[in-house]
């Protein structure tokens, strides 16, 4: 449960602490003391989204810290998947809000980000706020209801992996079925295109080769002549070469080697260096006998055309463009084959629709036999809620066609008088009933869903008199088995509160604070007197308070 929620600089709250009780935990103020900004506190610790223009005026950040403890064991479970600790059932999540937009969140002092907090705050909390109640008008969300009361999670996932399956082959079929009905087309396409590269016959780098034997062939003039000098410096033509030279330099130390053994060295060196120039010589002359086979410039640019032509179509590289004509072929191949290809998709997505229409039937079915358990259960509680002539009603009416949750609809219906057909509730209820209709829901779902603590923001709205009596009452018995924080305008509910907090809302003159404070007995009185009867308190007034909190808790259901 939620032990302490303490709020830092959120729009009127400069500093709040509030501490909370298991069971029920009421909250009272006038209109605008900031109960709206406690709930959008408790959201924000739970991932929800907030924006920095919550806080106060003047400072440079809001801070936002809940305290939980004796925490469920999916809560733990769920706290320890997303690889945090939770010491003896006790776990402080906080969150940070700055100036210029950035989120601090931290769970058990270690840092975290807000879709982690909003994937742990499902298991601790959950929020009935002011307009929820206008979720039952939605009848596209009455099968979530119903699925979470039957517990049929399980099997809907079953269902909803085979529908997705069945809905994928559809696509695969349809993709098919369109590229069969191009078959022609794309054959013509495909074929051109595998020619156009096969007839290419494209080595890989060869452009690369070919540039180089561009260059030799537009400059072979000029390589030509200096290969020649080069040639003929080393092997000598009119004039000695490098090669004569070295072999009179040689001869010459071999002579006088004997007299002056110290150019030994100097004379082998000459004659290692003279049979290297004579290797180089060699490379050179190589050269100049392969020339010829580069002079053929019109083929290269030729070549080096169709290349050029190629990666335009179809590719930025040799690599590339034969890539692409494999690609062309796989994809000629399968289009030639598809008819086969179609046919055993088809058969496959028949077999597959098959299985999801069973799973969906037998979501169906389920369905059924949790509504009738589902509408007796929560006309029980409406007739507690002072609504004992209304009947409730869960229709579940086969669809035409598969969808995500199945092949059905599932809509509630109220009758709100003896004989009277039921009817759609966004038709017939008004804003009080569909209150009543909404706790009694979540009374009854309170269990099913393994979360401690239940926050009703106004869930009293348009409600007084004895029902809203009796929606404390019921909120007194939801919180027997859980913590209920409940923020209400009406005394009846409030009576019914274990501990009851006051928001109260003062001013400086040039800045407004917002206070939260435990009541004891004689002030809760006044308190209750104030709903009541507003600011002019008389004893008369004070007087009924008594009452009405006498009667809370020394009245029984």
């Amino acid at each position: 449960m939620l032990r302490e929620l303490y709020i830092e600089n959120i729009a009127v709250i400069e500093r709040a602490s509030l501490q909370l009780i298991a069971g029920l935990n009421v909250l009272t103020g006038e209109t605008g003391a900031g109960k709206s900004m406690l709930i959008g506190a408790v959201n924000a610790i739970l991932g929800n989204r907030t924006s920095k223009d919550i806080i106060r005026r003047g400072a440079d950040r809001a801070l936002i810290s809940a305290v939980f403890e004796d925490i469920s064991p999916a809560a733990i479970a769920k706290v320890q998947q997303l690889g945090y600790l939770c010491e003896d059932g006790q776990l402080l999540i906080t969150r940070e809000i700055l100036k210029d937009g950035r989120n601090i969140c931290k769970i058990g002092g270690r840092p975290a980000n807000v879709t982690i907090l909003k994937e742990l705050g499902e298991t601790l909390i959950t929020v009935h706020g002011q307009h929820d109640s206008q979720q039952l008008l939605d009848e596209s969300r009455h099968v979530e209801v119903l699925d979470r009361y039957g517990q049929l999670e399980d099997l809907l996932g079953q269902y909803y992996l085979q529908f997705d399956k069945v809905r994928q082959l559809k696509k695969q079929v349809r993709e098919l079925e369109q590229a069969q009905a191009d078959r022609d087309r794309q054959i013509d396409i495909l074929s051109y295109q595998i020619s156009e590269i096969e007839t290419a016959q494209l080595q890989p780098e060869e452009d690369s080769t070919l540039e180089g034997q561009r260059d030799r062939a537009r400059y072979a003039g000029l390589i030509a002549q200096n290969l020649r000098t080069a040639l003929g410096s080393l092997q000598g033509e009119d004039a000695p070469g490098a090669l004569e030279l070295l072999d009179g330099a040689v001869l010459a130390l071999q002579n006088i080697r004997d007299y002056l053994p110290e150019l030994g060295a100097v004379c082998d060196k000459l004659q290692s260096l003279r049979y290297e120039i004579e290797e180089y010589a060699g490379d050179i002359s190589a050269q100049q006998l392969d020339d010829e086979e580069y002079l053929d410039i019109d083929f290269i640019e030729s070549r080096l055309d169709t290349i050029y032509r190629l990666k335009k179509k179809y590719g930025q590289s040799i690599e590339e463009i034969l890539a692409y004509g494999d690609s062309c072929r796989q994809k000629l191949a399968q289009i030639e084959g598809g008819s086969e290809q179609l046919e055993a998709l088809r058969d496959r997505m028949k077999t597959e629709l098959h299985s999801c229409k069973e799973l969906a039937l037998q979501l169906m079915a389920k369905r059924k036999k949790v509504g009738q358990r589902l509408a007796q259960a929560v006309c029980r509680e409406l007739a507690f809620l002072n609504m004992p002539g209304v009947r409730f009603v869960v229709q579940v009416e086969p669809t035409d066609k598969l969808h995500p949750r199945g092949m059905d609809e599932v809509r509630f219906l109220i009758s709100a008088n003896v004989g009277e057909e039921p009817k759609s509730i966004s038709k017939i209820a008004s804003g009080g009933e569909l209150s009543r209709i909404m706790l009694a829901i979540k009374s009854i779902l309170a269990d099913k869903d393994g979360i401690d603590t239940l926050i009703f923001d106004e869930i009293d709205t348009g409600v007084s008199g004895s029902a809203a009596q009796r929606i404390g009452q019921k909120l007194g018995e939801v919180a027997a088995s859980h913590q209920i924080i409940c923020v209400t305008h009406s005394a009846q509910v409030a009576a019914y509160g274990a501990s009851h907090l006051l928001i109260q809302k003062t001013t400086d003159g040039s800045q407004t604070f917002t206070d939260v404070r435990a009541l004891g007995s004689d002030e809760r009185i006044t308190e209750l007197a104030r709903i009541v009867s507003g600011d002019h308190i008389t004893p008369l007034a004070l007087e009924n308070a008594r009452e009405i909190l006498a009667f809370a808790h020394g009245g029984a259901r």
